[in-house]
């Protein structure tokens, strides 16, 4: 330990002598010099590192929020749809009262479905997509709107997103009569002729088209039709060749 005459000599070397310049400390240690030299651009830069850190911590956070809520909407929306479509499936009833509560409960299912549908076109944009998505299904299912409605798949003005909807809407319309086997059979045959026309044409919903009218090809014929469309979609659509690879 220093002794208190050692202190003193110290302090007295490194107090500035009345009148006198102030003494320059030497400083030999170069990280020391450094620091000394660098501590405000460091410390700017240490700040700057903990604040982009944070940012993006709140963004990936933000992001799975957005994830979730999407995720949950689309839950929700799909199952609302379900429980819909299998009140819209129910049977009529002879009894006044019971006809008029199950179309009461299909209101109601249909109401919430509704409801479910809009939320979820505000949680995101592409959101909104999915809504008339849904709405077009609906639409074949209530068999409400006109047959000129279904043609508007084939207008060449639509954007993407526009076309995707219209042709989900043709094909469902046309699915509906198609597989309906106690339908006429020149309702059916209209209906063939517009999966035809898609499988031909359409950008979203040729291979569902073609897919279906293969399954429901009942002899030698309408399975060699169906095959020749396949073809011809493959060609058009190369993508589609491995999928139908794998369905045999």
């Amino acid at each position: 330990m220093q002794s208190n005459t050692e202190q003193k000599n110290l302090t007295s070397q490194l107090s500035p002598q009345k009148g006198g310049p102030l003494p320059i400390l030497e400083v030999d240690d170069p990280l020391q010099l450094f620091l000394m030299k660098w501590w405000k651009q460091l410390l700017l830069g240490v700040l700057a590192v903990i604040a982009i850190f944070w940012g993006r911590m709140r963004f990936e956070q933000h992001q799975r929020e957005a994830a979730g809520a999407r995720s949950d909407a689309i839950s929700k929306v799909s199952t609302l749809y379900k429980e819909y479509q299998t009140q819209l499936e129910t049977q009529p009833l002879s009894d006044t009262k019971l006809e008029e509560e199950r179309k009461k409960n299909i209101e109601l299912s249909k109401k919430r479905f509704e409801e479910s549908l809009k939320s979820a076109a505000e949680t995101a944009p592409e959101m909104a997509i999915l809504a008339q998505a849904y709405t077009a299904q609906i639409s074949s299912k209530e068999a409400k709107d006109d047959q000129a409605s279904y043609q508007k798949w084939r207008e060449a003005s639509l954007k993407a997103g526009e076309r995707f909807v219209a042709e989900l809407r043709a094909y469902s319309f046309a699915k509906e009569e198609f597989v309906n086997l106690e339908l006429a059979p020149e309702k059916r045959a209209q209906a063939k002729n517009e999966l035809v026309s898609l499988v031909k044409e359409a950008s979203y919903f040729a291979a569902p088209s073609a897919k279906l009218i293969k399954d429901l090809a009942r002899n030698e014929d309408e399975h060699s039709e169906a095959d020749q469309l396949i073809s011809l979609l493959t060609q058009r659509q190369p993508e589609q060749g491995e999928i139908f690879n794998n369905l045999g």
